[in-house]
């Protein structure tokens, strides 16, 4: 609750839709008249406008049927999915996503029977689970399919996330990168992709095999230099490092990619870097 400049007193309500009011009126009547679908939609309204305090609790759809509906019997409204006006569709709920609504008012869509309430988020009893998933879309295309997928995971209660998504179509991962900002998109073959993680696999191996190795010698080289200090020596061996290559400094990796981007007829495990760096872009 709030004070406007005009001294008015004001509060910041949460919408919840009857079924009658959302892409579903036509068949409201199969519809629990207890269930209303939670919005995204606030708005500020005088408070004044406030007809009677409701009881409006949060029913995941994982849980014991027993225990919901005690809980369903005990409230005045339930909610246990999301209506999304923009897109007119419905989505789960997580049991946590609506916790911050508990601070604030809530508003029924239908004007008619209630203008306001109270919302009290009290589904201690209800079985929760917040547990995320995660997809790769491989010939991901715009990402239709993947869509679906998750919104109809998640009008079951499993939030399911796209978060890879393969296709050699330039143009139809660009479409995706635009509608999925969340999701890594990547422009490449499948079967280049499968490639990519199996040389990133072995670098992983070889690095942690070469670093035990490294940990080894260091010791063993540590072993030497104090019995050759306690013999008196200080002699050193004449040589070199034993690093026959160059070696550069990369202060950013853009992406990691398997082909042939060089086009040098080496289809490899390759790195993009800045063009500054070496004055190419992969390495």
């Amino acid at each position: 609750m709030f004070e406007a400049v005009d001294g008015s007193s004001n509060f910041t309500a949460q919408w919840y839709y009857r079924a009658k009011d959302t892409v579903i009126g036509c068949c409201h009547n199969l519809i629990d008249d207890k269930r209303v679908f939670f919005s995204e939609i606030k708005d500020d309204n005088p408070l004044d406008c406030l007809v009677k305090k409701l009881k409006i609790v949060l029913l995941p759809l994982k849980g014991k049927l027993d225990i919901k509906e005690r809980v369903r019997l005990k409230s005045d409204y339930y909610y246990d999915q999301m209506y999304l006006l923009p897109y007119c569709s419905f989505v789960g709920l997580e049991p946590d996503s609506t916790a911050a609504t508990c601070e604030s008012g809530s508003t029924i869509s239908s004007d008619a029977d209630v203008a306001g309430t109270t919302n009290c988020c009290d589904s201690s009893e209800v079985e929760k689970s917040s547990s995320e998933r995660t997809l790769l879309d491989l010939y991901a295309g715009c990402g239709a399919m993947s869509t679906g997928l998750c919104l109809g995971a998640n009008s079951c209660g499993v939030k399911l996330v796209t978060k890879w998504a393969v296709d050699i179509n330039k143009f139809a991962c660009e479409s995706l990168k635009l509608n999925h900002p969340e999701t890594e998109v990547r422009n490449e073959s499948a079967e280049d992709f499968l490639c990519l993680l199996k040389e990133w696999d072995k670098l992983c191996a070889s690095y942690l095999s070469t670093t035990e190795s490294n940990d080894s010698t260091h010791k063993d080289t540590v072993c030497e230099d104090k019995e050759e200090d306690e013999g008196g020596s200080n002699t050193k061996k004449d040589g070199n490092d034993g690093d026959d290559g160059e070696i550069y400094e990369v202060e950013e990796i853009l992406t990691i990619c398997y082909g042939d981007p060089n086009e040098i007829k080496k289809p490899a495990l390759y790195f993009k870097v800045p063009r500054s760096t070496l004055g190419k872009t992969f390495v």
